[in-house]
């Protein structure tokens, strides 16, 4: 059986401090979109598709998810053995209006998709 705990430490006072928490950084808008637009410029002629972003974002993310990537486009990886990781704040990136207007010397930049813009 426990030993019980003595009086004198739950007869004494104690403070509840609100502590800032962190976000992710994965799910900060800011960060999500900088990445969006590298990933953009990186293709050819600076136009993705939705999916190709998000295998670009899935393979930036980890040195084994590049490597898998690099191995499937080598041929020597079949396409079932990476499983892409589809990500939401990708699709909220790309639906920020906070991105637009980023490119002002990159008029060429384009998704090939349509979403809901958010304000």
């Amino acid at each position: 059986m426990p030993e019980a705990l003595p009086t004198s430490v739950l007869d004494s006072p104690f403070v509840f401090r609100k502590r800032p928490t962190a976000v992710d950084p994965d799910l900060r808008l800011l960060r999500r979109v900088t990445i969006l637009l590298l990933l953009i410029d990186s293709c050819r002629g600076a136009v993705a598709n939705l999916e190709q972003l998000h295998v670009l974002d899935w393979a930036v993310r980890t040195e084994s998810s590049r490597t898998a990537l690099i191995e499937f486009l080598m041929g020597h990886r079949s396409p079932e053995s990476s499983v892409v990781r589809f990500d939401p704040t990708l699709d909220r990136a790309v639906c920020s209006r906070s991105w637009q207007g980023s490119w002002p010397s990159h008029p060429r930049v384009r998704i090939l998709a349509r979403f809901p813009t958010t304000e």
